[in-house]
């Protein structure tokens, strides 16, 4: 329900696909993708994504207010729990999480996204890469290798092969 009311109050600035009911429903689906595929079955992957989805403010507040960076509070957690032993198991970072910090972390690679989307798009580079890739030789060569199920053999290279005109990506 929150990512539904978060993508229908979504700025008039943001690309209009974002506003659309696909999208929206879309956005609404996929918010709460990462409880689904957390499981006992990925202990790993679940310990190392679960401090981002909270934190305990209890044990945040010990070393005074949050330090801008996520390393730096880490740093400051294991400082204050060096100098106070008894309380240094409560205090480890995963401990008390990252929540603050994934989410700044998450609007700054969304506004680099729509930036980059922008320029793109009034280049109109999206629609002069794609007619390019398909006059490419490994346009063809991807598509051979499929229908002959086979490994491509690819000729270009992204360091030396993409075109003048997607300044952004190069």
């Amino acid at each position: 329900m929150i990512n539904k009311l978060a993508a229908e109050a979504l700025p008039v600035d943001m690309p209009a696909f974002m506003r659309t009911p696909e999208a929206i429903n879309e956005i609404e689906y996929l918010g709460p993708e990462p409880d689904r595929w957390r499981s006992r079955a990925e202990p790993e992957l679940n310990a190392a994504q679960a401090p981002d989805h909270f934190i305990d403010l209890e044990f945040a507040d010990v070393i005074g207010p949050l330090p801008r960076k996520r390393y730096d509070y880490i740093a400051a957690l294991y400082a204050y729990a060096a100098a106070h032993p008894t309380q240094a198991a409560d205090l480890r970072a995963e401990k008390v999480g990252f929540q603050p910090y994934i989410t700044e972390e998450v609007w700054e690679r969304l506004k680099s996204a729509v930036r980059d989307y922008r320029t793109l798009s009034a280049q109109k580079a999206d629609t002069k890469a794609f007619v390019w890739a398909g006059k490419q030789p490994d346009a063809y060569e991807g598509v051979s290798a499929f229908v002959e199920k086979r490994k491509p053999k690819w000729k270009m290279k992204p360091s030396k092969d993409i075109p003048e005109f997607i300044p952004t990506i190069k």
